[in-house]
C-alpha cells in the first residue's frame, strides 16, 4: 500500500512500483502508469459519471480474460473512469473437487489470484479498481480477498476486510456490501449500511452528491432459474426509504435490468422520452432500478423463468 496526498483534483499523474529483489539482488520497477485524481466529490452535482461494472468475471472461465481485455481496449474512448467488480473475481476457487489429483471442494490456487492481478493490470493500475465479495472469494475465510485488496473503509467506518465500506466520486455515493455476512437487522453490516445511506441522504448532502449507488453481489430480483432468495425481505424498505437509484448485483451469470419494485409489484415503468436510446426512469421514492451484470465472463448456461416476470425489463444470457 502506499498513500498519495495532496493531488490536484481531476490532474492526472504518472507512476512506478519499485521494490527489491532479493532472490537476484536487483531493484526492480514495473512500467509507467498513469492515472488521473478523482473529482471533488460534491463540487458539481450535475456532472457525467461513467464506470464499468463486471461480476462474475473469472481468469479462465471461461472468456473473464477477453472482457477484461474489451474494458481495457475501449476504456479511454468511453470515458470510463472507476471500474467496479460485483463479486467473484477470479474464480481461484471453483468449489469442485478433483479427487484424483488431491483437490477438495474447499482448495484455492493462489497462483490464479496473481493471473488475475496481471489480467487486470491495464484497467486497475489506470483508474480505481473497486470490488465487493461474492460466494468465491470465500475460501480460507476470505483470506485472499481481504489481503489483496484494500477498499476505503477508513472514510466510512466500514469493515476493514473490504466486506462494507462506501465512497463518494463526483456525484456518485456508492455504497458496497456482502451477500455473504449478516443482514439481519441488528447486525454490525446491516446497522452501518442503514447509517451510511441515511448520512448519504440527507437533503443537504443529496443536493450536492445526488446519485446513490448500492452493489452487493447476490440479487434481491433476478428471474432466473436457481437465484438465491430472500435479499429483498432484507434490503428492500431500506433501499426505498433512502431512495437508492441504482443496486448492481451478480452471481447470476447473466444480464438483468429490473424496474423498481415494492413487494415484487412494480411501482415504475421508463418514461417514453429517451436518450440515444436508453431508457429513462423517473423513480424518485419508488425504489431503485437493479441491474445484474454476471455476463462478464464466467459463462454458464442459465434459464429463465418463464413467461418473464412484470418487473424483469431486460434479460440476456449466453
Amino acid at each position: 500500500d502506499a498513500s498519495m496526498v495532496n493531488l490536484e483534483p481531476g490532474s492526472t499523474f504518472e507512476y512506478r512500483v519499485r521494490g527489491y529483489d532479493a532472490h537476484n539482488s536487483t531493484e526492480r520497477a514495473s512500467d509507467t502508469f498513469s492515472f488521473r485524481a478523482a473529482p471533488v466529490a460534491g463540487a458539481d452535482p450535475s456532472r457525467h459519471t461513467r464506470f464499468s461494472v463486471m461480476a462474475d468475471q473469472g481468469t479462465f472461465m471461461l472468456l473473464g480474460f477477453a472482457a477484461q481485455a474489451k474494458l481495457a481496449a475501449v476504456q479511454d474512448s468511453m470515458g470510463i473512469e472507476l471500474s467496479t467488480v460485483v463479486g467473484d473475481l477470479s474464480y481461484a476457487g471453483l468449489s469442485t473437487a478433483f479427487p484424483r489429483l488431491n483437490i477438495s471442494k474447499e482448495d484455492e490456487f493462489e497462483h490464479i489470484w496473481d493471473l488475475y492481478g496481471i489480467q487486470s493490470q491495464a484497467v486497475a493500475a489506470t483508474r480505481p479498481w473497486m470490488v465487493t465479495n461474492g460466494n468465491h472469494e470465500r475460501f480460507y475465510n476470505f483470506s485472499a480477498f481481504r489481503n489483496r485488496y484494500h477498499m476505503p473503509y477508513e472514510l466510512s467506518g466500514g469493515s476493514n476486510d473490504n466486506f462494507w465500506y462506501s465512497f463518494d466520486y463526483g456525484n456518485v455515493h456508492y455504497c458496497s456490501i456482502s451477500s455473504e455476512h449478516d443482514l439481519e437487522d441488528g447486525s454490525p453490516q446491516k446497522m452501518w449500511m442503514e447509517q451510511d445511506l441515511a448520512a448519504a441522504s440527507s437533503p443537504d448532502r443529496r443536493a450536492a452528491v445526488p446519485w446513490v449507488v448500492v452493489a452487493i453481489h447476490k440479487p434481491l430480483y433476478s428471474s432466473c432459474d436457481g437465484a438465491p432468495g430472500g435479499y429483498a425481505d432484507l434490503l428492500e424498505d431500506l433501499v426505498i426509504r433512502y431512495d437508492v437509484d441504482l443496486l448492481l448485483a451478480g452471481h447470476m451469470h447473466s444480464y438483468e435490468r429490473v424496474h423498481p419494485v415494492r413487494g415484487g409489484e412494480v411501482t415504475a415503468y421508463p418514461s417514453s422520452q429517451q436518450v440515444n436510446g436508453a431508457d429513462i426512469y423517473f423513480s424518485e421514492g419508488k425504489g431503485p432500478v437493479y441491474v445484474i451484470q454476471g455476463n462478464a465472463g464466467g459463462m454458464q448456461a442459465e434459464r429463465w423463468a418463464q413467461p418473464a416476470p412484470a418487473w424483469s425489463a431486460l434479460r440476456f444470457a449466453n
